[in-house]
């Protein structure tokens, strides 16, 4: 009599395992949609064709993001497609301080979980970095990704620092 109860518990043990996992999904993927305001502020990223008069004090040089200060010297980004779009590619050019290399360097959600995108950036000059990269769509039309890159002095292998920039994107 009693092997008949234990095959009915077992099934029930089951059901309840499965709910909780279904449960604790849902939880997660409803998390990574969330409304939350964040306080990052990102602008567009400057275009590959502009150029930056270093001369010239006006404000139009400090009006976009292009030049990012680290603790080895000022980075430069710029992007071929500044409105930086999902699903596209976008030619990104980075210029580092002379003799520094890069360490790491990744892309990652701010305003959504987006996972980690790798960024492999390859040299096209004197301290002149080239990649491309495609962002995922995602229900923000204006979704707010930040790109981490580790940069390292070439002559002090203890010497690094990481730069985290914000950027939106477009759909």
């Amino acid at each position: 009599m009693l092997s008949k109860y234990i095959g009915n518990c077992s099934l029930f043990a089951q059901s309840v395992h499965k709910t909780t996992w279904l449960v604790v999904f849902s939880i997660f993927f409803i998390s990574g949609c969330s409304d939350e305001k964040i306080t990052v502020q990102a602008e567009q990223l400057c275009a590959l064709a502009e150029p930056i008069d270093e001369n010239a004090a006006s404000a139009i040089a400090f009006a976009k993001p292009c030049s990012f200060s680290t603790a080895l010297g000022d980075i430069e980004l710029r992007s071929s497609e500044p409105s930086m779009p999902v699903e596209q590619p976008i030619a990104i050019h980075l210029r580092t301080p002379s003799e520094t290399y890069i360490l790491h360097s990744e892309i990652t959600g701010v305003s959504m979980y987006m996972g980690r995108i790798p960024v492999i950036w390859e040299p096209i000059g004197n301290d002149v970095w080239e990649t491309t990269i495609y962002l995922g769509a995602c229900t923000d039309p204006n979704m707010l990704w930040q790109l981490e890159v580790g940069i390292g002095k070439t002559n002090e292998p203890g010497n690094k620092t990481t730069v985290k920039i914000p950027f939106q994107s477009t759909w």
